[in-house]
């Protein structure tokens, strides 16, 4: 009779009928089937709209006749609050039951509960205990956690071979995130030589498993500055694809492939769509981006109140540059009366995040003396932190303190070394204060 349930619920070489499935299981629970009992739960929790009270009661019912799998479900109610109040403390011990009859996702569920500590208090050793328990029981997802506990580090010893061992064994049920995590192993050179080839075959494995994290570092692997030859054609495909389940990362991406006109025709409106997509998962990044096309100077026409919005949702996420933004807007007193102190609060803030544009930024208002007091020593101090975590411009900012003693004593030979390392950072003005120097000096 559970058997004929499950031709009717699945369709097998019949039409998919719920309510017939549901007459057979019944006959089934009558006739002490406890296994019909759970298939009845999982019609009520999977109907559209779901019955909780229903699936509650059945799972209750299996529960009670011992059916592993219910115990297991029941938990996962009580940990998500699904139908009941959120009681972490009943989900483990139905867990914990599950897992002594060998039921190996409340293994896997134990092993999750002690290692993110969202429920309960976070135990690493207990955490290993069951995901290993869960592993030897066959499950891929325990075995990936496992390989993230080692890769992380903190909650195990840091053990690169130990994580690939286990990412291996999962990969080799298909498991995504393993495939995934894999990719990102031979791309990064942790624990293994760097090899773009098998990084780009490992993603490969995973995005065929329907894994958005893995196309979206395919797309990455294509783009400006990845590890392969640039090929807008298949970042494009990879960030599409990465963008259809919604991987915020990849929509901010194909925003700025839209916006930058890159391997596609350039279209403002697409790259707004894409940004405002990603933007309403949270995405501090895009945030700030469209922040961007209404600043001056931007795509889209100047709307200081729309940029200040969402430059101010981006800021309150610690997006660092459109914290330097938000303050030019108060300095600037752009859509806004003008405001130094808003705007040293905001620069200082994305400057403790080590913003390069709010250091140069606090450095030249503190040397000029007009919106913020002058000070050259403060000035000196931004321009030289500007310059220790590798900021360009500040390099250049250095190297003009010396070329015109602007609170130093004038000293070119330290000009031309900050200007010869700005240069090699990049920095285009580095190379014309270099000529000013060589010209003074012959």
């Amino acid at each position: 009779m559970t058997d004929l349930g499950i031709v009717y619920q699945n369709g097998e070489g019949v039409v998919i009928d719920l309510s017939e499935a549901r007459k057979w299981y019944e006959k089934a629970v009558s006739a002490g089937d406890t296994y019909a009992m759970l298939e009845v739960g999982y019609l009520d929790l999977n109907a559209s709209p779901a019955d909780f009270a229903g699936a509650l009661k059945w799972f209750k019912r299996a529960v009670a006749a011992n059916e592993p799998e219910a115990m297991t479900n029941l938990g996962e109610m009580y940990l998500q609050g699904i139908g009941v109040s959120k009681d972490a403390t009943e989900a483990r011990k139905l867990f914990e039951r599950a897992a002594s009859l060998g039921e190996a996702n409340a293994m896997l569920e134990l092993g999750k509960m002690y290692d993110t500590g969202s429920a309960i208090k976070a135990d690493p050793a207990l955490a290993r205990k069951w995901y290993s328990q869960a592993a030897e029981a066959g499950s891929s997802s325990a075995m990936t956690g496992l390989g993230n506990m080692y890769a992380e580090g903190g909650k195990l010893p840091l053990d690169w071979a130990e994580a690939r061992k286990w990412y291996e064994l999962a990969a080799a049920q298909n498991e995504p995130e393993a495939m995934g995590n894999l990719g990102d192993m031979y791309l990064q050179g942790y624990g293994v030589a760097r090899n773009a080839a098998q990084a780009r075959a490992w993603y490969e494995r995973a995005a065929s498993a329907g894994d958005s994290l893995a196309m979206y570092y395919l797309g990455r692997m294509y783009d400006d500055n990845g590890v392969l030859p640039p090929d807008w054609a298949e970042a494009r495909k990879w960030y599409e694809l990465a963008a259809a389940q919604n991987e915020p990362r990849a929509m901010v991406n194909l925003g700025i492939l839209y916006l930058q006109g890159k391997g596609i025709a350039k279209n403002v409106a697409e790259a707004r769509k894409y940004f405002e997509g990603a933007a309403s998962t949270g995405n501090a990044t895009a945030m700030s981006s469209l922040g961007r096309m209404y600043d001056d100077g931007g795509e889209l026409p100047t709307d200081w109140a729309e940029a200040r919005k969402w430059y101010e949702l981006a800021a309150a996420q610690n997006e660092a540059l459109a914290m330097t933004n938000l303050g030019r807007i108060f300095l600037l007193g752009h859509g806004v009366a003008k405001n130094p102190t808003a705007a040293r609060k905001w620069f200082e803030k994305a400057a403790s995040l080590n913003e390069c544009n709010a250091i140069l930024d606090l450095g030249r208002l503190s040397r000029a003396g007009s919106e913020f007091p002058l000070n050259m020593s403060e000035a000196q101090g931004w321009f030289q932190r500007g310059a220790g975590i590798g900021c360009a411009a500040s390099m250049t900012e250095l190297a003009s303190n010396y070329e015109n003693g602007w609170g130093v004593s004038k000293d070119n030979a330290m000009a031309r070394q900050w200007y010869e390392k700005a240069v090699a950072a990049g920095d285009a003005d580095a190379k014309r204060g270099l000529s000013r120097i060589d010209s003074a000096i012959h």
